[in-house]
């Protein structure tokens, strides 16, 4: 038994990891939890080892990864565009 103390694992936010998993450092999918965005798009595909990646294997590292990269940032034009008119001005003729 380790002298040190062990806090006591926090429940998971979601359900499906595979349990038992480790990465090559020895972590956990509690660790992506504590230490990464959802969706683990910082570490989630590194640290690969027998088992995999977190990404592969971490229920947190599923939720809310972007399904596609935006393609650009908008853009703000400086020339008006202008707008055919909807119907053709009329003449008083009083």
């Amino acid at each position: 038994p380790s002298s040190f103390p062990t806090a006591p694992t926090a429940p998971s936010v979601c359900e499906g990891s595979t349990p038992g998993f480790r990465d090559s450092y020895g972590d956990s999918c509690q660790y992506y939890e504590m230490n990464d965005l959802p969706g683990c798009p910082k570490e989630g595909d590194l640290y690969a080892a027998g088992m995999g990646t977190a990404r592969e294997h971490c229920c947190y590292c599923w939720m809310g990864a972007p399904t596609s990269s935006p393609t650009s940032s908008p853009t703000v034009s400086t020339s008006p565009t202008l707008a055919p008119a909807t119907s053709a001005p009329t003449v008083s003729t009083s």
